[in-house]
């Protein structure tokens, strides 16, 4: 008599059980189910050799009509019972709530503040992990708690890295347990939906920008208010005694004030031909990580910068808001799908 046809004449639904828990499993479909049930259940190396023992021990019982091993089962079944309903006690009445972060940068590691608390009024949580659930692109550390106080709160600063540039939307929350006898991992969802925009890299040039951009100071050879000289004239009653040139005053015998050249802005403008194919599309996130760190740069000198995309433009300005501004644009861009075309960069002085 083999195993199966023993275990099956006197109780055919453990054949049945026995082929879920040792049978071949069915390959998992990257369909999402329709029906979500709320919580999950698995074993884990220690629950299943001890399925295993009940098992042997139950089929003794049957077999032999011992009172003593029926004893043994029963025992063994309200152990499952009992860390069914305490490992339930612990997951619920839990809240997480994540604060917002405005932006990151991709590859760059960013902490997200996690706030964990309880509802409960009288009993606490015991050994539970909290985890991200998971994002395509993007991994966060997991958080483990050995105790929970009724009505507790704590914080906790968690890493998060973000591979690529783009809009998440990260879902919510997996809390699981062993508690108590580690026999099972149970698990819920909470969802608890934030957007984060992720900016590109922003990396070293490994060439300057195009010469006259940012070299020098850009004067235009006309009257103005900069700093270099372009000529002098006689001195009047309104000018500032510090536009004096002592000099030439000197040697004319009469006041001569300083008047300077009228400087000219600095201004850029990027201009990403956003024009790809599925093939190049590693080539099209270098140029947008290319055009980002020519924006950091530019800005940076104290140019006014502007970029210019098949689809999307943000005008010429300075400072840090307008970083951040193309910034935001370069994180949401994307590529024209068009045959015979490549994505292209470059940089105007205008």
């Amino acid at each position: 008599m083999n195993f199966r046809s023993a275990i099956s004449a006197p109780l055919p639904w453990l054949a049945l059980l026995t082929s879920i828990l040792f049978g071949k499993r069915p390959k998992k479909s990257s369909r999402h189910p329709l029906i979500r049930l709320p919580r999950t259940l698995s074993f884990t190396r220690e629950g299943i050799g001890f399925i295993i023992i009940l098992f042997l021990v139950g089929i003794a019982a049957i077999n032999t009509g011992n009172n003593l091993l029926y004893l043994v089962v029963s025992m063994l079944l309200s152990l499952i019972i009992i860390s069914g309903i305490m490992s339930e006690s612990t997951l619920r009445n839990i809240t997480i709530k994540r604060s917002a972060i405005y932006h990151t940068f991709a590859g760059k590691p960013a902490l997200i503040t996690w706030k964990v608390s309880s509802e409960k009024r009288y009993t606490a949580s015991y050994s539970f992990i909290v985890e991200e659930i998971p994002v395509e692109d993007m991994t966060s550390m997991d958080l483990y708690t050995l105790k929970l106080n009724p009505k507790g709160t704590f914080t906790r600063n968690i890493k998060y890295i973000f591979n690529r540039r783009g809009l998440y939307t990260l879902k919510g929350f997996k809390i699981s347990t062993r508690f108590p006898f580690g026999l099972f991992t149970k698990g819920r969802e909470e969802s608890v939906k934030t957007e984060v925009l992720v900016f590109p890299r922003i990396k070293p040039l490994k060439h300057s920008p195009p010469h006259g951009i940012i070299t020098g100071d850009y004067t235009q050879r006309k009257k103005g208010t900069g700093s270099q000289p372009y000529t002098l004239r006689d001195y009047t009653t309104a000018d500032d005694s510090r536009l004096i040139h002592w000099k030439s005053t000197a040697k004319s015998l009469k006041l001569l004030a300083k008047e300077f050249e009228k400087e000219g802005d600095r201004r850029a403008l990027i201009i990403l031909q956003n024009y790809g194919q599925t093939t190049l599309n590693d080539r099209f996130e270098e140029l947008v990580e290319h055009a980002a760190s020519l924006a950091n740069y530019l800005i940076n000198k104290g140019c006014s910068v502007g970029l210019k995309t098949m689809d999307l433009e943000v005008p010429c300005r300075g400072g840090k808001k307008q970083l951040f501004a193309i910034l935001r644009t370069l994180a949401i861009v994307k590529y024209i799908d068009k045959d015979n075309a490549n994505p292209s960069l470059k940089v105007v002085k205008i």
